[in-house]
């Protein structure tokens, strides 16, 4: 009779809560403590049926108990990120529309490939963003291993464009594909997902007997990939996750080494910004020697890539006039923008890659300073959103996805304005979402996808010590 009293009770309680995937952890808590209330007033002498009411009569009315839990549990969604998001598509498919009118080399079907790689990469936003990142983690060693496959087979199957290699897709016009990026995103999601269950050096934030047991069936399933990347494999480092060597290798030689050999210099820096991100996020042993030691891959990275990419950097620092072309024309175009620009569809001639790289001087021609101010305003916005988000997750896999995400677009949106600007290396390194390119429209759509999952998830209050939803009342 009790036990159905108070079963009903936490029935009730949750019927008030809409967020369904926290019934479970609400129940179970609830439960607890008018156990313990039941089982300690009828140490006092009162009958269980009595202990029981007792209990529940303190605990509150249901329904105001219900309704608390469920403002506290209610799910978020980052309405800024995806308004943010929303205006840089719109005005990259604003900017293809003015280049296309504008004339020269571009034709109207700019725009219609620029929408059509959006419309897709929308879709699966929505569908990353509606998923349950946590089930990804399962499948950590899959993305890996697909990161790897990727990279071999664009070596095996691609000619060499410029000296760099580019995977050949014979679909939707596409021709060749910088895959680069999207492997250097698989690579972070797998080593967040690596990285997600061990302890943070110096013991702090103690685990859970789960949490150690995930560990280890995780440490087990990462096993295949070991025995690929790590000679003389010994089994137990599967277990003893901590070791210095096997983050080594799956962590920096294996990525980096992989994404080196493509020679295109933009995915070797987004992996490094993005490992750089993880290891200061989840401190795990070793994190500084390991991001010290990740750092050198980019001046490995120019030292390997082609030699037309090593002159362009080579110039940013010798002053070399025919090798800073481009960054003279950057400024020479920025400067004839003016306040309000010189008008829709305006054509600038002598500006190369106006739909990919140099699309921020391009915008500030057209539409004048004040629309490049306003862009760079809410890029600071959209980053910081994604920082503040990072920080604050409470589950340790979306706190490195997150983290993922803020160092992606931070490198890209900053190198992107910085480099047109004169003030970094030209690299090859488009803006998020408004430049022209369909594999790095959906790399980028799937990496917001996630982090608007995370946040809707990953952000439930806990307490510190037991993982349980604390009690509101």
């Amino acid at each position: 009779m009790s036990s159905e009293l108070l079963g009903q009770y936490a029935e009730a309680v949750c019927g008030c809560v809409r967020n369904k995937r926290v019934h479970d952890d609400i129940r179970e808590e609830l439960l607890s403590h008018l156990e313990e209330a039941v089982a300690f007033k009828m140490e006092e002498g009162l009958s269980e049926e009595e202990a029981a009411r007792q209990a529940v009569a303190e605990m509150g009315d249901p329904l105001s108990v219900g309704k608390q839990l469920n403002r506290t549990h209610k799910i978020k969604i980052e309405w800024s990120v995806i308004a943010l998001t929303g205006f840089f598509i719109g005005l990259g498919l604003l900017v293809m529309q003015s280049i296309a009118a504008g004339g020269g080399w571009y034709n109207d079907s700019l725009f219609i490939k620029k929408l059509l790689f959006e419309t897709v990469s929308i879709a699966l936003m929505i569908g990353a963003a509606l998923i349950d990142y946590r089930r990804l983690q399962r499948f950590t060693v899959w993305f890996y291993i697909t990161a790897v496959a990727l990279i071999l087979l664009t070596l095996l199957t691609s000619n060499q464009l410029n000296g760099a290699h580019y995977l050949p897709v014979p679909f939707f016009g596409m021709g060749h594909v910088d895959i680069s990026v999207f492997a250097s995103v698989l690579f972070l999601i797998a080593v967040s997902g690596m990285l997600a269950e061990e302890r943070p050096s110096g013991g702090a934030g103690g685990t859970s007997l789960s949490q150690r047991t995930r560990s280890k069936e995780l440490a087990a399933a990462q096993e295949p990939l070991l025995r690929v990347s790590i000679p003389a494999y010994d089994k137990e480092w599967a277990i003893v996750t901590g070791g210095f060597v096997w983050k080594l290798f799956s962590l920096i030689v294996v990525p980096v080494g992989g994404l080196l050999l493509l020679k295109l210099f933009s995915g070797v820096l987004i992996y490094v910004a993005g490992v750089t991100a993880i290891l200061v996020f989840a401190r795990v042993k070793g994190w500084i020697s390991l991001i010290a030691i990740a750092l050198t891959a980019g001046p490995l990275a120019l030292l390997m890539g082609t030699s037309y990419r090593r002159r362009l950097v080579a110039a940013f620092f010798n002053g070399d006039p025919d090798m800073n072309y481009y960054k003279n024309v950057s400024l020479d175009v920025i400067k004839q923008g003016g306040l309000w620009g010189q008008g829709f569809a305006a054509n600038v001639k002598i500006l190369p890659s106006v739909h990919t790289d140099f699309i921020y001087p391009y915008l500030i021609y057209t539409l004048g300073w004040v629309s490049g101010a306003l862009l760079a305003f809410a890029v600071l916005l959209f980053v910081s959103r994604l920082l503040q988000a990072a920080i604050g997750a409470t589950d340790r896999y979306g706190k490195l996805i997150a983290a993922v995400a803020a160092a992606y677009f931070t490198l890209q949106f900053a190198w992107n304005i910085l480099m047109t600007l004169g003030l970094m290396p030209i690299a090859g390194i488009g803006m998020p979402f408004v430049s022209y390119g369909g594999a790095q429209s959906v790399t980028q759509a799937l990496l917001i996808g996630l982090f608007l999952s995370v946040y809707r998830l990953g952000r439930s209050p806990r307490s510190s010590s037991n993982g349980r939803f604390e009690r509101p009342i």
